[in-house]
């Protein structure tokens, strides 16, 4: 049988923004390419692209958390666990995760994106970014500040499990933990 670590290499999860003009998709549980239809870009007003690029994101950490949790019931015929168990470090863990401020922001500053515990988000297009910035260059940017957002998030988890398990980390929660989100961007 194929090993949890194949499956989710071998994955795609892809959803599309309420309005249907963006969509997002994570590959290999470590890629992520966010596209617009055919001239969308250019329709959006800065609050309403920020909207939609916030519910792709919610859409594709959810959308990865249901593919591990399925892929990892499928590969051990177990539940998924609970991240590590019910011990007083795992109880920390998880609750410093929850509270856990990330933050990402493009090269140029023309987009910020922040989240708490993978669960509140916001994402800032600066004012004017539409009018003045062509889509491929907007695309740059975006890549850019999902890309550093990941970087954050990894460092964060990294300094988190040191402080909660220290080396202790590997033999307490596994290999593996499932619903981590993916790490990587690209369009």
């Amino acid at each position: 049988m194929t090993g949890y670590a194949d499956r989710i290499a071998a994955s795609v999860v892809r959803v599309t923004s309420p309005d249907q003009r963006i969509t997002g998709e994570l590959v290999g549980g470590s890629t992520i390419t966010i596209r617009f239809a055919t001239g969308a870009y250019r329709r959006y007003r800065e609050p309403d692209l920020e909207r939609q690029l916030v519910a792709v994101a919610m859409l594709l950490i959810v959308g990865r958390e249901r593919l591990s949790r399925e892929v990892w019931a499928a590969t051990t015929g177990a539940p998924a666990p609970d991240d590590g168990g019910e011990g007083e470090r795992s109880r920390r863990f998880r609750q410093l995760r929850a509270a856990m401020y990330v933050e990402g922001t493009s090269p140029g500053g023309l987009v910020r994106i922040t989240a708490t515990g993978l669960r509140e988000w916001t994402v800032t297009v600066a004012t004017g970014a539409i009018a003045t910035t062509p889509e491929p260059e907007f695309a740059v940017e975006l890549r850019g500040a999902v890309a550093d957002f990941v970087g954050a998030y990894a460092r964060g988890m990294a300094a988190l499990k040191q402080d909660c398990f220290g080396t202790d980390f590997a033999r307490i929660v596994g290999p593996h933990v499932p619903g981590r989100p993916a790490m990587g961007a690209h369009r």
